[in-house]
């Protein structure tokens, strides 16, 4: 399976920095100085790439603080400030279930996502789908977990929670996610509808979890 995903991220980062590339040419004044030699100049595209590895790894972190701190701990702290700190983690804890357990989990499925590196890997390559599934999902994954543990550590403890209990939550938030991509696979191997693409369904589950979530902070405290 390594050797699967580190074709697959090649394949990514290439095809990211050849974009780039592209892009940067159709800029007026950068563009002049940035000819198609580029596409091969392999030093140059591997200091590119380690740019762009570093860039989405920080983005993929601040991505996660800005999520939680603007949609969740900000709404709890300042309409429920008068809660008792204990209350204000109830609160907190349920409607981030409801966002990224109950919600997320049905709108952000990647695993029957048409995508360049997949049809490059398994139609050219001719790499198992298994195997890449396998590469992709686990790398995918353990992503998840290792960009929310930071952010979800430190909210967690700003409201009193526990070291443990926000890795243990941040794990049960990746376990549901994977099953959520399980059900997806379901529904498609039963039917052959790829839920994704049905947005009356998906776009009902984001206001309806929404309405939930953000319900608690204008009536009464988290159900139980």
């Amino acid at each position: 399976m390594i050797s699967t995903l580190n074709s697959i991220l090649n394949i990514r980062v290439s095809s990211t920095t050849n974009r780039l590339i592209f892009y940067f040419q159709k800029i007026p004044i950068i563009g002049r100085w940035m000819n198609d030699s580029l596409y091969g100049n392999l030093s140059f595209k591997r200091s590119l790439a380690i740019i762009v590895m570093i860039l989405s790894v920080i983005w993929g972190l601040l991505s996660k603080f800005m999520y939680i701190g603007a949609l969740i701990y900000l709404p709890v702290i300042y309409l429920k400030k008068e809660l008792p700190v204990t209350e204000q983690l109830e609160l907190f804890q349920y409607i981030f279930v409801l966002l990224s357990f109950v919600t997320a989990a049905f709108t952000n499925s990647v695993i029957l996502e048409a995508k360049r590196d997949k049809y490059i890997c398994v139609k050219l390559l001719r790499i198992s789908p298994t195997r890449y599934t396998q590469a992709s999902l686990s790398y995918k994954y353990i992503s998840f977990f290792v960009y929310f543990l930071p952010s979800v550590l430190l909210f967690f403890s700003i409201l009193g929670a526990s070291a443990w209990q926000a890795v243990l939550f941040t794990l049960l938030m990746t376990a549901w996610r994977i099953i959520g991509e399980a059900f997806n696979l379901w529904i498609f191997d039963k039917t052959g509808i790829l839920l994704w693409k049905k947005y009356a369904f998906i776009w009902s589950v984001i206001i309806a979890g929404y309405l939930a979530a953000y319900f608690t902070l204008v009536k009464g405290n988290p159900l139980d």
